[in-house]
């Protein structure tokens, strides 16, 4: 799949090591921050700790170790949100991608 793809893609990287620090404190939740260039546009995802490290450490592992994560909007009117597992892939498959598209904006996940 090409750029044209996604219209927004944030991208970070993750260890292991943050990972078990993270997952280590129960009742956690990690909000994830889209924030472009040009500010803030509402862009943001509540993730349960437990549910965003399993999330990443599906998606790509580099040589080093590290998780390459990057979170990825489709175009169109009612736009998914995508962690990618792969950084190129030619179809949206639960092999190259992970919808996170319920966890964007999921205050209610917090109770």
């Amino acid at each position: 799949m090409g750029a044209s793809t996604f219209s927004v893609t944030s991208w970070r990287f993750f260890t292991e090591q943050a990972l078990i620090d993270l997952t280590d404190r129960e009742g956690l939740f990690l909000t994830y921050v889209l924030a472009p260039d040009d500010g803030f546009k509402g862009d943001l995802f509540v993730f349960p700790i437990a549910e965003f490290a399993d999330c990443v450490r599906r998606s790509d592992k580099l040589t080093n170790g590290k998780y390459r994560v990057y979170i990825s909007r489709t175009h169109g009117e009612n736009p998914r949100w995508y962690m990618r597992r792969k950084s190129s892939f030619t179809e949206l498959t639960d092999e190259n991608v992970i919808d996170v598209t319920k966890y964007y904006r999921d205050f209610a996940c917090l109770g």
